[in-house]
């Protein structure tokens, strides 16, 4: 699998991809590698970083998501990173 960043925005609870990422295309063993890093926007240049709490919050939204569209498996397989 080749390298490829997809930047992706979270509005109103709904986890929504600026471009589209191949899921269908891939298997368990491919989705298994993928790491999302985030940032929150408030964030970014400000010089201040979220609380432990703030960042496991996100990271339960974004497991959630994944474990709602693609099983519990691969949410608990993507490696999530803040910052």
């Amino acid at each position: 699998m080749n390298l490829k960043l997809f930047r992706f925005y979270l509005k109103s609870g709904s986890l929504n991809f600026k471009q589209n990422f191949p899921w269908h295309s891939i298997g368990l063993e491919e989705k298994k590698k993928i790491i999302i890093a985030y940032e929150p926007i408030w964030a970014i240049g400000t010089g201040v970083t979220a609380s432990s709490a703030q960042a496991q919050e996100m990271h339960k939204v974004l497991r959630d998501h994944l474990a709602s569209k693609y099983g519990q498996t691969v949410a608990d397989e993507i490696s999530i990173l803040y910052g």
